[in-house]
């Protein structure tokens, strides 16, 4: 399967990485398996390394009823990276299907693991 994930519970932070052909069935399978880990905390940030992603199998319903599942919480902050424009856009969709389904967490799409890390670290201030 050409995606897995690791939990830093230390950093409070989910480390997924898909990597060749990733496809709408895989990406459901990796929420489901991160749903059911006992080590997984909804208020975790997530990390999604996709730059390893040669191709993405999956219709725009597809994005959007993978994008109509909530697995992490309001308070949640998660970045998803690419390095290819059409998975960019795929990405892009799938935040806007999260915020269009009422989603409060907090998602960003980056072309570089360093920026988006950057992001996730950002300490907001009241």
């Amino acid at each position: 399967m050409p995606c897995d994930y690791v939990i830093d519970k230390e950093r409070r932070l989910v480390l997924s990485s898909a990597w060749d052909v990733f496809t709408a069935a895989e990406a459901m399978d990796h929420q489901n398996r991160l749903r059911s880990d006992v080590n997984f905390d909804p208020d975790f940030f997530q990390l999604l390394d996709g730059t390893r992603v040669t191709k993405v199998e999956a219709t725009p319903n597809d994005v959007r009823l993978l994008a109509d599942r909530t697995i992490f919480s309001p308070s949640s902050r998660r970045a998803l990276v690419t390095s290819h424009t059409a998975t960019f856009g795929l990405l892009r969709m799938f935040q806007v299907y999260r915020e269009l389904a009422g989603a409060a967490e907090q998602i960003q799409v980056f072309h570089d693991i360093d920026s988006a890390l950057k992001w996730l670290n950002e300490v907001k201030t009241p």
